[in-house]
C-alpha cells in the first residue's frame, strides 16, 4: 500500500508505537506491509486490523491467581469482550482519575509487553438455579480498567479475553454450577456495577 493510499483513508503522519496513542491510531496490515489507521474510521477493504495485544495469564501485567492455569475455567467463564463494553459494566474511570503510571502502561502494551486478562465478578440470582432467569445477574467487582483503556488506545476497540466469575446470592459459584442457559443469559446482558443500567450483548 502506497503513501497516497494512506492519505486517502485519512492517515496522517508517521508515528511509532510510542506516539500512536496520541494520534488515535490502530495497527493494521495489507499483505506484508504493516501500518497505522485512525481508530475511529472503518478498516478499508483488503486491510486487516491487527489485534496484537499480548496475553499472558501466568506472568502478564495485572495477573491474579484466578487468572492462572485452569482457574478461569474452574471458577467461571472466559469471554471475548470489547474494552468499551467492559467500561460500561465496571465502575467509571474518568480520564483525570487514571493512575500516574497510565502512560507507561500504554507504552508497554504498544511494545507488546503481555497483559493478564481483566476480570468481572458477578452475582447471580438464586432463582436461576430453578430455571427462572427473569432477573439478570449483576456486576459486583472488577479488575483491569487501565489495561482495557490501554488496549483501546493502542489497538482500538478490539475484543479482549475477560474472565467472569462470582457467586449466587446465597452460595458459591463454580463453572460446574453454570448451565448452558445460565451462560447464555450472562452473555445476553448484565446489570452494571453501579446498578444503573442493563448492558446487553457483552461478548462471546
Amino acid at each position: 500500500m502506497r503513501a497516497f493510499e494512506f492519505l486517502s483513508e485519512g492517515f496522517a503522519g508517521i508515528p511509532d508505537y510510542k506516539t500512536m496513542p496520541a494520534y488515535k491510531l490502530k495497527r493494521a496490515s495489507k499483505g506484508k506491509h504493516k501500518f497505522f489507521l485512525p481508530t475511529d474510521t472503518p478498516v478499508p477493504a483488503g486491510v486487516l486490523a491487527l489485534d496484537e495485544y499480548k496475553l499472558d495469564n501466568e506472568k502478564g501485567l495485572g495477573v491474579v491467581p484466578n487468572n492462572m492455569g485452569g482457574n478461569p475455567d474452574y471458577f467461571g467463564i472466559r469471554v471475548m469482550m470489547k474494552p468499551s463494553t467492559f467500561h460500561k459494566l465496571a465502575l467509571p474511570l474518568p480520564k483525570e482519575n487514571r493512575s500516574d503510571g497510565y502512560k507507561d502502561l500504554v507504552n508497554k502494551v504498544a511494545n507488546d509487553v503481555p497483559i493478564a486478562s481483566p476480570f468481572l465478578s458477578i452475582t447471580i440470582p438464586d432463582e436461576w438455579e430453578d430455571g427462572d432467569t427473569s432477573r439478570p445477574a449483576k456486576v459486583n467487582g472488577h479488575e483491569g480498567r487501565h489495561r482495557m483503556h490501554a488496549v483501546k488506545d493502542v489497538d482500538g476497540d478490539v475484543p479482549v479475553e475477560v474472565h467472569i466469575w462470582g457467586k449466587f446470592e446465597r452460595s458459591e459459584m463454580r463453572r460446574r454450577h453454570l448451565t448452558d442457559e445460565m451462560i447464555k443469559e450472562i452473555l445476553k446482558g448484565l446489570i452494571d456495577e453501579k446498578g444503573d443500567a442493563y448492558i446487553t450483548d457483552i461478548g462471546t
